[in-house]
């Protein structure tokens, strides 16, 4: 009986990775930049979720709300469009799992932290508490959204900041320590010039760096790729991270990291040509 469970669950976690490799989801990409690892650590995360009958997490760090395509751009209240695209995308990614037998639990952490960011802070159009105010409704409006389709049961909403406190973690001295590990590393590494010249390239390309001097430009892609590196050490290998966001910045959830072990599984979630574009949308 013991060895045809452990054959069940064997059958369960090749059944994910066959589909993630061989039919991928629609406008989604699995381990995009550290395949070996990405789907190792995927595979033990859908060992565990189907032999101890715990769910699969998956985490999206989604953006504030902003109503418009530059960081100055006014805050509002709503889910905005990251959440909204796992939100329309979930019930696929639910399937997937499930018909392998493998439950899932979605975090969606609100992204505050850049009222944290000794960078990012000064370029937004409210001073930083009434940003993390803005932040907190929207957090409610993604739980009723998450009610309306028919998720509210297994999907946690928080914050990034939040995230931080529960870990003890500094944000903005993490986020100041690795913005100096993507300066070094870019000049001796050029697959790190390349993720930081790509993602100002996207940002240029969609007018988010149209009130962002040009002199600017640098600082501000290796602040934003120092954010989605905390993010990466926070949820390490425990999670799936899915992020609709530059698809040019994925690749530094985990880039920074030394040890394999601790690199997240991701999942990019691309946009249908009827999604309306905004900031940190691809």
């Amino acid at each position: 009986m013991e060895s045809f469970l452990r054959k069940a669950e064997a059958i369960s976690v090749i059944g994910v990775i066959n589909d993630l490799f061989l039919k991928p989801l629609e406008h989604m990409e699995f381990a995009r930049h550290f395949p070996k690892y990405e789907y190792q650590n995927l595979a033990i995360l859908s060992y565990e979720s189907v032999s101890c009958g715990v769910p699969l997490t998956i985490s999206l760090g989604t953006c504030a709300d902003y109503q418009g395509a530059t960081y100055d751009s006014p805050i509002g209240t709503g889910i905005g469009q990251s959440a909204e695209r796992l939100l329309n995308k979930l019930p696929d990614i639910k399937h997937l799992f499930n018909k392998h037998r493998i439950n899932i639990a979605v975090n969606i952490d609100v992204s505050d932290a850049e009222s944290a960011d000794l960078v990012l802070r000064d370029k937004l159009s409210v001073p930083p508490q009434e940003f993390i105010r803005l932040t907190r409704l929207s957090q409610d409006s993604i739980r009723t959204e998450a009610t309306r389709h028919g998720f509210s049961g297994n999907v946690r909403v928080s914050s990034i900041l939040d995230k931080c406190q529960e870990a003890n973690l500094d944000y903005s001295e993490k986020s100041s320590q690795l913005r100096r590990q993507f300066f070094e590393r870019e000049a001796r590494d050029i697959k790190c010039k390349r993720l930081i010249a790509g993602l100002i390239d996207e940002r240029k390309s969609k007018g988010e760096y149209a009130t962002i001097p040009s002199e600017e430009y640098e600082l501000m892609a290796i602040a934003e790729l120092a954010a989605y590196a905390v993010y990466g050490e926070l949820v390490g290998p425990d999670a799936l991270i899915c992020s609709p966001h530059a698809k040019s910045a994925v690749m530094a959830y985990n880039l920074l990291k030394d040890d394999q072990d601790t690199i997240s599984p991701t999942l990019y979630i691309g946009d249908s040509p009827k999604e309306k574009r905004s900031l940190f949308e691809d």
